[in-house]
């Protein structure tokens, strides 16, 4: 001994505890500090295709071009949905606008829905297999995430959404590798900015920028369909797609149950349900959402005289609106008498179609001009001419307004497609319809309002 007094057991343990936590994890078989505070490390089991599917979006490291002028408009985002069991791309969405739930409402009707009729659009030889209803949704805690509106689709739909522990960015790894995955391929494009200011050097992505958003997408599924998914997975040892098919079938070393993918049967239902939901009351003149009035007799039959509202307070008028941010000249309510939405379109039809990012910009102008009165219908109206003046004065000369015209051209594409199959299935409906009347099959009038 060195003449030094034993210590207490009550000195160790003081001493050990006052050892900082991030020293122990350090030196314990290599745990990080996160793995010590009580919570699960590992992820939920995995038995088949479409039991836990992840989101979630990033910046695309490219520029694109406007389609007219083909000058640079900026880079744009990217939705992904993976399926953890196999590790298939299960949906995308890409577009100009910040992410947000229509961001993830697109993404999800894009990977729930069959392919054949995407592919076949842009001309893709190869097959992708996976669609269905997705078991649950594995997400971070991004507000987009957090919405009302996805958790009454979740609940709609009888998927449950699942949110990965706060600081463990562990969980959310498979979607993320995925998309680092598509970023680095994407790096060979011309245009692109690469990850880091290394690596892109002297490199000017925007006068090399050459792919239109269009062409992107493009790019973007046959790299999907015909190299992601038949390239070897270093944790599955095994390319996706044969991963998937064993699944679906059955076989393999999980030896699971053969997986069948389900789909809604009443599609424009499920493209309803993806759009962001908000609540309003009807009143006579029709229901009013950011200062804009939308009016159809239909509306009618929520109108509640006041002489009843003094009688009964009780009495609810308010019903559901789906509103698509790609056209805001007609909203959608939900009947539960027939079970089906209704379009409702602006009060005054005259007016011009705009989108949501376009109606927030009309308000905020007509909010600079207007003051001591109460916003108007037609002061919004009146601020988006004299915006969309602006726009045609300056749209070949700053990048912005040539981003925000480009946003509009793919929303307007994006929802004529969405209309076409529209269409298409109520002419088919129809058809079909007549068909059983004819056979003598029990028929129903189908009633449509647009």
């Amino acid at each position: 001994m060195a003449g030094f007094k034993i210590p207490t057991k009550n000195t160790i343990r003081n001493r050990i505890n006052a050892v900082n936590p991030k020293i122990i994890a350090k030196h314990r078989k290599g745990i990080t500090v996160r793995e010590t505070r009580g919570m699960p490390n590992r992820f939920p089991e995995v038995r088949m295709p479409l039991d836990i599917i992840q989101i979630d979006h990033t910046k695309m490291d490219v520029m694109i071009v406007d389609e007219d002028t083909r000058k640079s408009i900026g880079r744009p985002y990217i939705t992904v949905a993976i399926d953890v069991f196999s590790r298939m791309i299960y949906g995308f969405y890409i577009s100009l606008e910040a992410p947000g739930y229509f961001s993830v409402g697109q993404c999800l009707l894009n990977a729930i829905l069959p392919k054949d009729d995407l592919m076949q659009r842009y001309g893709i030889q190869g097959e992708w297999p996976v669609y269905g209803l997705p078991r649950k949704i594995h997400m971070d805690n991004g507000k987009d995430f957090r919405s009302i509106s996805l958790h009454k689709f979740c609940e709609e739909y009888r998927i449950e959404d699942i949110y990965r522990p706060v600081a463990r960015p562990e969980f959310g790894g498979a979607v993320e590798r995925v998309i680092g995955t598509c970023m680095k391929k994407i790096h060979e494009i011309p245009g692109a900015t690469f990850s880091n200011t290394a690596d892109k050097g002297n490199y000017n992505s925007e006068e090399q920028a050459v792919m239109t958003m269009h062409e992107l997408e493009k790019w973007y599924l046959d790299f999907v369909v015909n190299v992601y998914h038949c390239t070897e997975h270093s944790s599955l040892g095994m390319t996706p797609k044969e991963k998937f098919y064993q699944g679906l079938l059955g076989v393999g070393e999980d030896k699971s149950i053969p997986f069948l993918p389900t789909v809604p049967a009443d599609t424009l239902k499920l493209r309803m349900a993806l759009l962001p939901e908000i609540r309003r009351a009807v009143q006579k003149n029709g229901i009013t959402i950011d200062y804009i009035t939308y009016f159809s007799e239909y509306l009618r039959k929520w109108i509640i005289p006041s002489q009843y509202k003094k009688l009964k307070p009780d009495l609810n008028n308010r019903v559901v609106c789906k509103r698509d941010p790609r056209d805001v000249s007609k909203i959608y309510i939900y009947d539960e008498d027939i079970n089906d939405y209704i379009a409702i379109p602006y009060a005054d039809i005259r007016k011009p179609k705009m989108n949501l990012s376009e109606l927030r910009a009309s308000i905020a102008e007509a909010r600079r001009i207007i003051t001591g009165r109460e916003l108007e219908s037609y002061d919004i109206f009146e601020a988006y001419n004299r915006l969309h003046q602006y726009t045609l004065d300056a749209m070949y000369q700053k990048k912005s307004i040539k981003r925000k015209h480009n946003s509009k051209k793919h929303q307007e594409k994006t929802l004529k497609i969405d209309k076409e199959r529209i269409d298409y299935k109520e002419e088919n409906d129809a058809l079909k319809l007549n068909n059983e009347k004819n056979d003598g099959g029990n028929g129903y009038e189908i009633y449509s309002v647009e």
